[in-house]
């Protein structure tokens, strides 16, 4: 997407880490797996039924996982939006207090209160040792990231060129104050 005036528009992709797409490709093996486990195991009267739901049930699970994933990170004219599939999540340049590059949060910083790990990437309320509080994850990797502070909460993301949205997010900061 080309750029509008003032960085509006500008848009940055959320790509997987390899842990994550380990991750994803391991569950989806097992779900898929299960069900053909379930089909040769049980009798043929019973798989009709259950073999299909249970089927059905994975398969809509992998969809939903997959369709709640980080797409973009884009800058609108009040907000940076945080897109996926299935919704959008905003974040008000006016309600942010400060940011943060974070250049090595490793898996062992932080610990899931609720949300997805590793599978379909990263989502969900999280805390950390080396960064005080908890925080909201809406990411596909761990480092680099950036993590933004709101009056609404903290938020933890990975844009794929993080320094650049830094940039940006200083700039708009900068614009809404004057």
């Amino acid at each position: 997407m080309e750029p509008r005036k003032n960085g509006v528009g500008q848009s940055f992709n959320a790509p997987f880490d390899q842990p994550a797409q380990i991750a994803t490709m391991l569950a989806i093996v097992i779900m898929l797996g299960s069900g053909v486990a379930i089909n040769s195991i049980l009798p043929a009267s019973i798989i009709s039924i259950s073999g299909k739901i249970y089927f059905l049930i994975m398969i809509f699970f992998v969809v939903v996982g997959w369709g709640l994933t980080v797409r973009s990170y884009e800058f609108e004219e009040d907000e940076l939006v945080i897109s996926s599939l299935f919704g959008k999540t905003s974040i008000e340049y006016s309600k942010i207090t400060s940011f943060e590059l974070i250049t090595s949060l490793s898996h062992g910083d932080i610990h899931g209160r609720a949300g997805i790990s590793g599978v379909f990437g990263y989502r969900g309320k999280h805390n950390t040792d080396t960064h005080d509080g908890s925080f909201k994850v809406l990411c596909n990797r761990f480092d680099p990231g950036v993590l933004i502070l709101s009056v609404d909460g903290s938020v933890f993301i990975s844009p794929d060129k993080p320094e650049e949205l830094c940039e940006m997010l200083s700039s708009y900061l900068a614009d809404s104050i004057n």
